[in-house]
C-alpha cells in the first residue's frame, strides 16, 4: 500500500491520483479530507486534511497518514488528559515516535493487560437466568410448570457466577475491532492482540458496543482495574470506523477528530483545576422550543455550585484561523442566551493575531487561547487564570447574595 501524509490543513500537491479514487474519497471522506481538482488547483491534485489524525484506508493500494499540526508531546497530553490515561505512562505510552507508533502501542497495551487480567481471573458475578433443567436449580417457576405439567424439563430461575459480563465483553469488542483495523503493523503487537481475543472469546460472548457504552460504569473492589481498561476502550471504540464499515474491507479507518479531542481535552482539564465552588459541564443540551425538539449542545458551561447559576459558556474552536468569525460570535451569543448568563468564550488552540472582546446587550463575548504548541500545563495555568479573572466579579456577586 502506497501510504501519503496528510498534516493537518497543509495542502498536498499531487501530479495523479486516480478519478475514480478522487470520487470515492469526496463520497465517503468530503468532510475530512477537501479535494481540488487539477482545473482548480493549478493542473495539479490537492489534498487537504481538515483537522483529523489517524489512518485512512482509501483503497487496497492507496492509504493517507493524517498527521497532527500540534507537537506529538501535545497530542499525547491531550489524549492523557481527555481520556484519563495517566496510569499507562509506567507503560511506556509517551515511547512511541509518530501517530501510528501511539495507536499501536495503545492497542498493544490494552491487549497486554487483558491477558494479565485472564491469567489473575476475570471479574464475575451473580446474573439470574432461565431455563429448563431435568433437575431442579434455584427457584422453580410453579407457573410456567402448571401451564406444561406434562413437560419432563423443569422450567427453573437460579442465579449464575459467571465472567460473560459488559465488564468483559466490551473488552473482547474492542480487541476485535483493533484485531481487523489494521493498527498494529508489528508482528508482536498483533499477535498479541490475537491471544487477547482468543483467551476471552472461549469465555466471554461476543456483543456490539460504542464508546459510551465504556463509560459512567460502576467500579469497586473487584472490577477497580478495569475503569483504566474501559477508558482505553471507549478510545478506540470513538475513532475507530463503524461496525457496518467491516464487509471485505481488509483495514478500518481510524480516526480522530481533533476539533472533537480539543473541546473533551479543555473540558476534562477544567474539571481537575477549577476552585471547588465551580463545576466545568461538558455538552450540555438546552432544548428549545415548545414541542423542545430544537436543542443546543454547548461545549463546556460553567456552573457556580453554591448558587446552582451558571457564569459563563465555552465554545471551543479548533481551526486555523487568526480572528473569530461572525458565525462563531452569534452562536456564542446564542448559547449564552439560553443559559441566561453574561460571559461567553470562544476558546482556541493558538493564540489569535487580534484577541476579540465584544458586548451586545448583557452578553460579553471574548476570545481566550489553550496553546498546545508548548508546555499544556503552563498554558493551562495561563488559560485558568484569564478565565477566572473575568468571571471574578459575577462570582462575587452570586457570593454576596446579589
Amino acid at each position: 500500500m502506497e501510504v501519503l501524509s496528510l498534516v493537518e490543513y497543509e495542502r498536498l500537491d499531487l501530479d495523479e491520483l486516480d478519478s475514480a479514487v478522487a470520487e470515492r474519497l469526496r463520497d465517503e471522506h468530503g468532510s475530512r479530507i477537501e479535494i481540488r481538482s487539477p482545473w482548480e488547483n493549478r493542473q495539479r491534485w490537492g489534498l487537504t486534511n481538515q483537522g483529523w489524525v489517524g489512518f485512512l484506508p482509501v483503497t487496497p493500494e492507496l492509504g493517507l497518514s493524517l498527521q497532527p499540526k500540534v507537537p506529538l508531546t501535545s497530542l499525547f497530553r491531550m489524549l492523557e488528559v481527555a481520556y484519563r490515561l495517566a496510569e499507562f505512562r509506567t507503560d511506556g505510552l509517551f515511547d512511541a515516535g509518530s501517530v501510528d507508533d501511539l495507536f499501536e502501542l495503545l492497542a498493544s497495551i490494552l491487549a497486554r493487560r487483558v491477558l494479565d487480567r485472564v491469567r489473575h481471573g476475570l471479574y464475575r458475578a451473580y446474573v439470574e437466568e432461565e431455563r429448563e433443567l431435568r433437575f431442579l436449580r434455584g427457584r422453580l417457576d410453579l407457573l410456567g410448570h402448571a401451564r406444561t405439567p406434562w413437560r419432563i424439563a423443569l422450567p427453573c430461575r437460579f442465579e449464575k457466577h459467571t465472567p460473560d459480563l459488559d465488564d468483559n465483553q466490551i473488552l473482547l469488542w474492542t480487541l476485535l475491532r483493533i484485531a481487523r483495523s489494521g493498527l498494529c503493523r508489528r508482528e508482536e503487537s498483533a499477535a498479541r492482540v490475537r491471544r487477547a481475543c482468543k483467551a476471552l472469546g472461549g469465555i466471554v460472548s461476543v456483543a456490539p458496543f460504542i464508546g459510551s457504552d465504556a463509560t459512567g460504569r460502576i467500579y469497586h473492589q473487584l472490577n477497580a482495574d478495569y475503569e483504566p481498561l474501559h477508558a482505553l476502550c471507549r478510545f478506540f471504540l470513538d475513532h475507530l470506523g463503524p461496525a457496518h464499515e467491516l464487509g471485505d474491507r481488509p483495514m478500518l479507518p481510524f480516526l480522530v477528530d481533533m476539533a472533537r479531542l480539543f473541546e473533551e481535552f479543555v473540558a476534562e482539564w477544567l474539571s481537575s483545576h477549577l476552585p471547588p465552588y465551580l463545576a466545568a459541564l461538558p455538552q450540555e443540551k438546552v432544548p428549545l422550543g415548545t414541542d423542545r425538539q430544537v436543542r443546543f449542545e454547548i461545549d463546556i458551561e460553567i456552573l457556580h455550585l453554591p448558587s446552582g447559576r451558571t457564569v459563563a459558556v465555552l465554545d471551543t474552536k479548533y481551526k486555523n484561523q487568526g480572528f473569530p468569525q461572525s458565525a462563531d460570535v452569534q452562536q456564542a451569543i446564542a448559547y449564552a442566551e439560553a443559559r441566561n448568563c453574561h460571559h461567553a468564550f470562544l476558546v482556541y488552540p493558538q493564540e489569535l493575531e487580534s484577541p476579540f472582546r465584544g458586548e451586545l446587550k448583557n452578553h460579553t463575548v471574548e476570545t481566550l487561547a489553550f496553546p498546545l504548541d508548548g508546555d499544556l500545563d503552563a498554558a493551562g495555568e495561563r488559560f485558568l487564570e484569564q478565565l477566572l479573572t473575568r468571571l471574578e466579579p459575577k462570582v462575587a456577586a452570586l457570593e454576596a447574595g446579589a
